[in-house]
């Protein structure tokens, strides 16, 4: 995302143009007046330890959802993590203020309580990164274990921090760990759906995030109580959830009795299918469980068995198709088309003695929305392919 000159008095970022009659100027971007006239509360700078390493570290929206903003001073390269995309034209002016050209936008999970914003992605052309088993076909990079985000001179690296949902990332800078949804101040995410895990929670934050130096700063990607960050060692020592041992901590988690977060049917699907949220009409919690998975192994077999009744709907994008090739002879139906394609289906379902109709993805995330969906129109036999084509091309 570049800065650039436009006439006098003016400048441009991205496809968006700021004057002297706007209210976001050069001059009063980032002011705090500004940003509390036109918005919640201005981005709060995180002290040190990462200042003293030429890497600015700011927490952007000060709600419950937290984003945050990494510049490095002398490249002038910057991240943006977990952003909300109601917030987009504060982050925009924000970056502008400080000349900074937006490299990476990353989420460190598929998120289930607020929209992800990819419109700061279709604006600036920074790559957005997630892990490598988010399901969102938006995403240009993705990430493993000990992965490294360049800003300039800085480094941050990606730790796997699985059990709120399988695609679970933090973030260490080497003295601030972002932790997501994996490690909140005094608590810990949520497990009870998105393929939650308490077991494998608890060996993230023990293993991955425990490990660090106790003095490493910690940005939770949600507070509930006005809290702004802890440290590795006050966790460690305090956190009410993580000092049990793994067998309390499972029960604990299994029974906390928390309702469905309140945008997890608008939101949730929206961020792993990248749809826009009135694109089309999905499925309910419920109806995603009903969805019958079958294994990659039992496609295998069927494929050598009796593939003249297996008809694979593949969901996936065209720009997919690189990584993962298709199964050959598959349909390829994206998503946003699978209702207005149902008569091609049907048209390959027609004369079969007993058709099964595999929908498949990327890892197995929209493919069940897709089943989901092609069983309300009662298709036939449709089932879903657990893992995805990443687990059975492996």
């Amino acid at each position: 995302m570049h800065l650039r000159r436009a006439v006098s008095g003016s400048f441009r970022l991205g496809r968006i143009a700021f004057n002297s009659n706007s209210r976001l100027t050069r001059r009063n971007l980032a002011s705090p007046l500004t940003f509390r006239r036109h918005y919640e509360a201005p981005p709060r700078q995180i002290p040190r330890p990462d200042y003293d390493h030429g890497l600015g570290v700011w927490e952007m929206n000060q709600i419950n959802c937290k984003s945050y903003a990494l510049i490095d001073y002398e490249s002038k390269e910057a991240m943006i993590v977990d952003p909300v995309r109601e917030k987009a034209s504060m982050y925009l002016a924000f970056f502008a203020y400080h000349h900074a050209t937006l490299k990476y936008i990353v989420d460190t999970h598929s998120h289930a309580d607020h929209f992800s914003d990819r419109e700061l992605q279709r604006l600036t052309g920074a790559h957005y990164a997630m892990h490598d088993l988010a399901p969102s076909p938006a995403v240009t990079k993705h990430l493993k274990h000990n992965d490294l985000l360049s800003l300039g001179r800085n480094a941050i690296r990606i730790l796997e921090t699985p059990g709120h949902t399988p695609d679970s990332i933090s973030l260490y800078t080497g003295r601030t760990v972002l932790t997501g949804d994996a490690l909140f101040v005094s608590g810990c995410g949520r497990t009870d759906f998105a393929g939650g895990d308490p077991g494998q929670l608890y060996d993230s934050v023990h293993g991955r995030l425990f490990s660090l130096p106790e003095e490493t700063l910690v940005l939770p990607a949600h507070d509930y109580r006005f809290n702004t960050h802890t440290t590795i060692g006050r966790e460690k020592s305090s956190n009410p959830r993580l000092t049990k041992s793994r067998e309390e901590f499972i029960e604990i988690m299994r029974n906390l009795g928390l309702p469905l977060p309140e945008k997890i049917m608008e939101a949730l699907q929206v961020n792993v299918s990248a749809l826009m949220d009135n694109e089309m009409s999905l499925p309910t919690y419920s109806q995603l469980n009903e969805v019958k998975l079958i294994s990659p192994d039992a496609l295998k077999d069927m494929l050598r068995s009796e593939p003249e009744n297996l008809i694979v709907v593949d969901v996936r994008e065209q720009s997919e198709f690189a990584e993962l090739p298709p199964i050959p002879g598959s349909i390829n139906i994206p998503l946003n088309q699978i209702v207005k394609e149902l008569p091609k289906i049907q048209v390959r379902a027609k004369g079969l003695h007993h058709p099964i109709i595999l929908c498949v993805c990327r890892v197995g995330v929209r493919s069940s929305t897709a089943a989901s969906i092609l069983s309300a129109h009662n298709v036939g036999d449709v089932r879903g392919l657990k893992g995805g084509l990443l687990a059975f091309h492996k």
